[in-house]
């Protein structure tokens, strides 16, 4: 069994969030998602284990991002030595 290229991961994500901005998650079946996706049900299931996986994949990046922002943030207040300094 190969596994997806990047560009079909890529183009799974897009097709979801698009899909799921525009109807919801719960809206959205994997059926509509293959459509939109223009991949066989199979393909989905070889990355995916199912839809809430795939919703963390799209949602990961970003609760990185603002995790490390956090992080960041608190680093420099508490690093701030004045009201200035913030």
């Amino acid at each position: 069994m190969s596994a997806l290229s990047p560009e079909e991961i890529a183009r799974i994500r897009r097709a979801a969030t698009d899909l799921m901005l525009a109807e919801g998650i719960e809206g959205v079946t994997i059926d509509a998602l293959c459509r939109a996706a223009d991949i066989a049900k199979g393909s989905f299931y070889r990355y995916f284990d199912d839809k809430a996986a795939l919703v963390t994949a799209i949602i990961e990046p970003l609760t990185t991002a603002a995790r490390t922002a956090l992080v960041d943030c608190e680093r420099a207040i508490v690093a701030a030595r004045d009201f200035d300094a913030l």
